[in-house]
């Protein structure tokens, strides 16, 4: 149980590692565009952001699981306590984004956000997690297909009156799916 909680928590830590980053990164922005005079198109200068933060989240998952759940973790208890850190780091970014939620918005639209962040930082952790338990550390692979399936998702979230609902819950499923594969496959794995 301690190690769940721990997992918990280091998820928090990474989600509050991340936007300490990202504040850093959009400074730095601010500060290069005014000095430098480089000046970013509202679309760059959005998706600059976008594609950054993805990065900083998906990197600070990375460190926590490679440097912290996987010490006091093997096999398929790094996937599990990844995805525990997952429901940490979800709690917090819904903690914030609920904070500039208006009242107009619907308790129903505000459940299916949370699911939605949730299932997405638990999904992304737990592929961080099968491929550290699989012991390939010195590749890159999770990270660029976790930054890719959380760039996926903003990009249907922000296109979400244009993109056809299905393609959300089908985008959804697919991510429960890899999810459910790797459990299950983990220990075999390991044993090869």
């Amino acid at each position: 149980m301690q190690k769940i909680i721990q997992s918990f928590f280091w998820g928090i830590f990474a989600a509050a590692l991340a936007l300490v980053l990202e504040m850093i990164v959009r400074i730095i922005l601010e500060i290069l565009s005014i000095e430098k005079s480089i000046v970013f198109s509202p679309f760059e200068k959005f998706s600059l952001f976008i594609i950054l933060f993805v990065a900083i989240e998906e990197a600070t998952k990375f460190l926590i699981v490679s440097k912290k759940i996987e010490y006091y973790s093997f096999g398929k208890l790094t996937i599990i306590h990844s995805l525990i850190a997952g429901i940490g780091f979800s709690a917090l970014e819904f903690f914030l984004i609920w904070q500039k939620i208006t009242t107009t918005i619907s308790a129903h639209l505000s459940l299916s956000i949370m699911i939605q962040i949730t299932l997405l930082h638990i999904t992304t952790f737990g592929i961080i997690a099968y491929y550290l338990a699989q012991k390939k550390r010195y590749t890159i692979k999770p990270l660029i297909f976790t930054i890719t399936i959380h760039s996926l998702y903003n990009f249907l979230i922000l296109n979400s009156e244009k993109v056809f609902p299905l393609y959300l819950f089908s985008f959804f499923a697919v991510l429960v799916l890899i999810t459910a594969w790797n459990l299950s496959t983990i220990k075999s794995k390991l044993a090869s």
